[in-house]
C-alpha cells in the first residue's frame, strides 16, 4: 500500500487520553499518513496538546466555534482529508 490515510479524530475536551491516542497513531509503522482532528469547541487543553503534535508531527486541527456534537463534529474532520483512504479514529 502506498497511498496517503487520513486519519479523522473528533475531539471534545479529550485531553485526559489524547496523547496516548496520538502517540499510537504516530507510532504505526505505515508512516505515509496525515492526522485530521476536529475539535467541538474544547473548554479543557486539547487545543495546548494539539498545537504540540502540530508543531512535532505536522498534525492538522480545526476547531469549531461552538459543539456541534459527535457525528457533524466527525463529518467536519472527514471534510479536510486528503488521503485516498480515511481512517476514523475514536
Amino acid at each position: 500500500m502506498n497511498g496517503l490515510v487520513s486519519i479523522a479524530l473528533a475531539t471534545f475536551n479529550g485531553k485526559k487520553y489524547l496523547r496516548d491516542q496520538l502517540d499510537s497513531i504516530y507510532n504505526q509503522t505505515y508512516k505515509n499518513i496525515e492526522v485530521i482532528v476536529s475539535d467541538d469547541a474544547s473548554s479543557d487543553e486539547t487545543i495546548e496538546l494539539l498545537n504540540e503534535y502540530k508543531s512535532k508531527y505536522g498534525l492538522k486541527y480545526y476547531i469549531n466555534d461552538k459543539n456541534y456534537g459527535l457525528i457533524s463534529n466527525f463529518q467536519k474532520a472527514i471534510e479536510h482529508c486528503n488521503g485516498d483512504y480515511i481512517a476514523l479514529a475514536d
